[in-house]
């Protein structure tokens, strides 16, 4: 099956929504008339049609296929639009966006979806929001509470920066090729009231936790040389387990290494 006469690629994990009630619903959600838009893989446009059509003050297309790329600049015509024919993951979006302010749009591909989540976090002051597909279950950990099995790296990170909420679920049946598991849309917010860490550190020190997360934390709190008191101070104690701690109390931790 194809999408504008272009057969998906498996090896860059291409699945091209079809159901453009379901490509404008997402579009819809961002609210980006006038706004600085960045879509990354757009493929064959699906979604950037209804992006096109809400008029973005400037719109950047990050697309790795060269099949696509005159469908894109053919839809893009009468855009201010910027086509990079790129891996997202190896673009400093600092550079491309010239570190003017850009809404995010994407049906990600799915073999690579938390990489590029962790790099658009770590630009974060960049990015006022993000919009973007995963599958159903890493959009479930992303969103996920505390003491909640789902609960995890991504959850922390995203959520220490972000309001992250699934606005939208799409059944394997809305792609071509149809893929063996159903999606999800996230919507992210930036937090006006985040508080202050270094992301780095928050990525080490989650690393730490969750790699043994059913176990007490007590060996990874002696390993960081964390000490009591610092620790009772955030109501932290060495009996949790990685699961059982907030957004605010890993922040809290991050800052104490």
């Amino acid at each position: 099956m194809t999408s504008q006469n272009i057969a998906p690629l498996k090896k860059l994990g291409q699945n091209f929504l079809k159901n453009p009630n379901t490509c404008l619903r997402i579009v819809n959600e961002s609210n980006i008339a006038g706004k600085n838009v960045l879509e990354i893989g757009p493929g064959t446009g699906a979604l950037t049609r209804h992006i096109v059509e809400q008029k973005p003050s400037k719109l950047i297309l990050i697309e790795p296929d060269d099949r696509c790329i005159e469908l894109l600049t053919n839809l893009c015509s009468n855009t201010n639009a910027k086509i990079f024919h790129e891996d997202a993951l190896k673009l400093d979006f600092e550079n491309i966006t010239k570190g003017e302010e850009f809404h995010v749009i994407s049906n990600l591909p799915y073999y690579i979806s938390s990489e590029i989540l962790l790099k658009l976090l770590k630009s974060q002051h960049i990015f006022p929001s993000l919009n973007l597909m995963f599958q159903k279950e890493v959009a479930e950990r992303i969103s996920a509470e505390p003491d909640n099995g789902e609960y995890g790296r991504l959850s922390v990170i995203s959520q220490a920066i972000y309001d992250c909420e699934i606005f939208l679920h799409v059944g394997s049946h809305q792609f071509i090729p149809a893929p063996k598991v159903d999606s999800a849309v996230v919507y992210f917010t930036r937090k006006t009231n985040a508080l202050n860490f270094d992301i780095k550190k928050l990525e080490y020190i989650t690393q730490e936790f969750f790699m043994h997360r059913r176990k007490q934390i007590g060996k990874t709190l002696k390993k960081l040389n964390l000490s009591e008191d610092n620790l009772a101070n955030i109501g932290v104690l060495p009996t949790m387990r990685a699961e059982n701690i907030s957004v605010e109390q890993y922040i809290k931790l991050a800052n104490l290494i």
